[in-house]
């Protein structure tokens, strides 16, 4: 069973990760967003796939927090 969950925690990160990247790549390609929305939106994005990524170690009993670093 944990196999599983970590199978099943490991695909849903991934697909979060990918659709926040797909996200931010649309924000920075807006033509219709000046540099300020960008960064706040972008900001935004990397927030929610912290709390995403957060989650998901938390279900399948993984610290994810402690190994991942989004500072720039």
């Amino acid at each position: 069973a944990t196999y599983q969950n970590q199978m099943q925690a490991n695909q849903g990160s991934s697909t979060l990760f990918n659709t926040t990247m797909s996200a931010i790549n649309n924000i920075q390609q807006s033509t219709t967003m000046d540099a300020a929305t960008k960064q706040a939106s972008t900001n935004q994005q990397i927030s929610l796939l912290r709390s995403g990524l957060t989650l998901q170690g938390a279900i399948a009993n993984l610290d994810l927090a402690a190994v991942l670093n989004f500072t720039l």
